[in-house]
């Protein structure tokens, strides 16, 4: 400005310039001073970035002026990305300036509907015509009709429903109704489900005014009604029918999950409530488990996890409570789980008399060959279903599962120590503790021991994962001591954290595989969901001889034998001498101090995690010349399976499986919600059948297949 004025044509030496209204009218009559118009015009044709684009005349209003100089560099800047400006350019950026400079027609929308900037502030400044047609460029609505944008949100979801139900509702919302045509409100609706994470304030406003409500027939458009019709009407929840591709809030969300997986747990529940094995070879048992039984404990653990997340609504959880569907759905869990696991137990002995095509936990290191550079994941408490939701979401080319089963008792010092112990044995001591002993030599520094063992019985350089973290060009075996999920289910009680540790395991998984090299996940037993049966015996046992699941007892000591066994045979390598373990029947448990626990003999805690992930080619992979077919992705994921009945489907995205089924049909059509992801937002869909896997990733508006030599998820 002062490089401007001081070039002017003038004899005076002086010059007064402001921004402010100061009215130097005195000054001009007596002539003191001359008036002199600084126009847009030429305060650019000074802006060295700008004067050589310049183009035509530049007039404004006094208010866009205003704007222009309380935001000049702003519009400087941002006139300087245009190869020719003119004042209609120049107007455009001033709308910018408006709204944030930096704001999309995104943000400006979204600020519309909250009511964040005026309506006639913006028609003041001659800028409402500028908006309004950006928005109909960018997304097809029209806002010039709406006078006012003050509570536009509580107004477009209420003119909205009460369109839909009618006259089912009273006169007390006339004054929330807004004078626009159906089909612009179901734009702006739809512009409001695809960004519901913006809108949790006025969500929560709009849930509160019909919180009291109640409708007869399901409704989408205010959460609080779609969360109270589900709710008054969850008993007969194998008859809900919900419409996913409407759901756009987290919680209906969550709740269309909930009902989804009870209603899948109900029917496997029911299927299962009389299982029997087809063999009683530990072979075959594992075989059912890993390809049948391990969905049940699955899905219970997903449904735990959804009412953890649902405990935190409390108009619906309070409901879903007083319903007793939840303790409808423990009831057949546990006496379906409970009833499979007598039977495991009842015949464990002879069960594991042949045991052909599997292996020991003590003999997986000594026999699997393993490449020099392998990184062992070994994991306290991941129990068999946890780990199969890594084997299909991983980087790796090859996930080899091997049939193992855990030693017992399924403790740690046990069972972890059982993969190294050579010549070491396990002695229970005065108070009923585990003492890992060489000779006669307590053994106190556990993890060097194991790691120096694992180097001995690999032959090779073992280092930890902190070391390999920080070695660039490592090149040997790498070990690793995962405890989060055994502490998780001791320390918590919650499979929500239990989840949460899948997905960091999957996090190490995937850093090891990008670098070249292969992954053991082992585990060194599972856990299993528990409810209180024993009273009475149990009261009477001293605290010492109890240890989780089951008992250390004085070799001469009668027990029940109707709740415990003490014909099982411990771990080889664990001096009893005149003690006896005895494990409780699977019908019944200890009394209950923590939700999951491990010790006993069942299906969840014996049949351990051991699978081998490789990198490489991803030669085994399928393209989408295969099964996967017509990939789409705009508010709902959309692809065509064909001749794949029999093939498990999984669909994930950001680290998390969203949705799972088995294929029924040769001509499945994948219909998966996804309105609540953002544009671009990536996701996986992979099937899997025997050893035929294929994968396909799309984003949000377009797709990729995956490549055979390079799985780019």
């Amino acid at each position: 400005m002062q490089n401007l004025i001081s070039n002017l044509p003038t004899n005076k030496i002086n010059a007064i310039y402001s921004k402010f209204d100061i009215d130097i009218s005195g000054l001009v009559a007596t002539n003191r001073v001359k008036s002199l118009v600084i126009t847009p015009g030429m305060i650019l044709s000074y802006s060295e970035n700008i004067k050589n684009k310049l183009a035509g005349a530049f007039n404004l209003t006094k208010d866009q002026y205003k704007l222009f100089i309380e935001n000049f560099d702003a519009v400087i800047s941002d006139l300087s990305n245009n190869e020719v400006i003119t004042c209609e350019i120049l107007k455009k950026s001033l709308t910018r300036a408006f709204t944030g400079i930096e704001k999309t027609p995104k943000d400006i929308l979204i600020d519309f509907i909250k009511g964040d900037f005026s309506i006639a502030k913006a028609k003041e400044f001659y800028l409402y015509d500028g908006i309004t047609q950006s928005l109909k460029d960018s997304y097809n609505i029209n806002i010039s009709e709406i006078e006012d944008n003050s509570n536009l949100f509580e107004k477009i979801l209420v003119t909205l429903f009460l369109s839909e139900q009618g006259n089912n509702f009273d006169a007390e919302f006339s004054d929330d109704l807004i004078n626009i045509s159906i089909e612009e409100l179901r734009k702006i609706f739809n512009f409001i489900r695809e960004n519901s994470t913006y809108f949790d304030k006025e969500i929560q406003g709009i849930n509160k005014k019909f919180i009291n409500k109640a409708i007869n027939r399901i409704s989408y458009i205010i959460p609080a009604l779609f969360e109270k019709f589900i709710a008054d009407n969850i008993q007969d929840y194998n008859h809900a029918m919900i419409d996913r591709t409407q759901l756009w809030t987290n919680s209906m969300c969550n709740i269309a999950e909930f009902i989804t997986k009870i209603n899948l747990l109900d029917k496997l529940l029911k299927q299962y409530v009389s299982y029997s094995f087809h063999t009683n070879t530990i072979g075959i048992i594992i075989k059912e488990y890993k390809e049948k039984l391990w969905e049940i404990d699955n899905l219970y653990r997903e449904i735990s996890g959804l009412c953890e997340e649902l405990s935190y609504n409390y108009e619906f959880y309070i409901k879903i409570e007083s319903s007793k569907v939840i303790e409808k759905i423990d009831n057949m869990y546990f006496n379906v789980i409970s009833n499979i696991n007598s039977k495991y137990i009842s015949c464990y002995n002879d069960i594991l008399a042949d045991k052909s095509g599997v292996q020991r936990q003590d003999e997986v290191l000594k026999n699997i060959k393993f490449s020099k550079n392998t990184v062992f994941i070994f994991a306290d408490g991941l129990r068999y279903e946890l780990a199969k939701e890594l084997k299909n979401s991983t980087n790796s080319a090859e996930v080899i599962d091997h049939d193992v089963f855990s030693l017992i008792p399924t403790e740690t010092e046990i069972c972890m120590n059982g993969y190294f112990i050579t010549d070491e044995k396990l002695r229970i001591n005065s108070k009923n503790v585990f003492e890992l002993i060489k000779g006669d030599k307590t053994i106190n520094q556990i993890i060097k021991w194991r790691a120096e063992k694992l180097s001995k019985i690999l032959k090779c350089q073992v280092i930890s994962f902190e070391e390999f973290k920080s070695t660039y060009d490592y090149s040997g075996c790498v070990f690793c001591f995962y405890n989060d999920i055994d502490n998780t289910i001791h320390s918590y009680n919650s499979a929500q954290k239990i989840s949460a540790a899948i997905c960091e395991l999957k996090t190490m998984i995937n850093y090891c595989i990008d670098r070249k090299f292969d992954v053991m996940l082992l585990s060194d037993h599972g856990f299993i969901d528990v409810e209180t049966k024993i009273e009475v015996q149990d009261s009477e046992l001293d605290t010492e001889k109890k240890k989780g699941r089951y008992l250390v007892l004085p070799s001469n000591e009668k027990v029940d034998t109707m709740f415990y066994k003490s014909d099982l045979k411990v771990a080889d390598f664990v001096e009893l001498k005149n003690k006896k373990i005895c494990f409780i029947n699977s019908i019944n448990s200890l009394r209950r101090t923590t939700r999951f626990t491990h010790g006993g003999v069942s299906l969840q805690e014996n049949i351990i995690t051991a699978l081998l992930f490789k990198p490489g080619s991803n030669s085994g992979l399928l393209t989408n010349e295969g099964h996967i077919s017509n990939l789409k992705a705009f508010n709902e994921l959309r692809a065509e399976i064909n001749n794949a009945e029999g093939f498990e489907c999984n669909v994930y995205t950001g680290g998390q499986k969203i949705f799972m089924t088995m294929i029924d049909t040769d001509d499945y059509k994948l219909r998966v919600p996804i309105r609540n992801y953002g544009k671009d937002q990536e996701f996986l869909i992979s099937i899997k059948h025997g050893s035929i896997i294929e994968k396909c990733t799309i984003k949000k508006s377009s797709n990729t297949v995956v490549d055979k030599e390079l799985d780019i998820f």
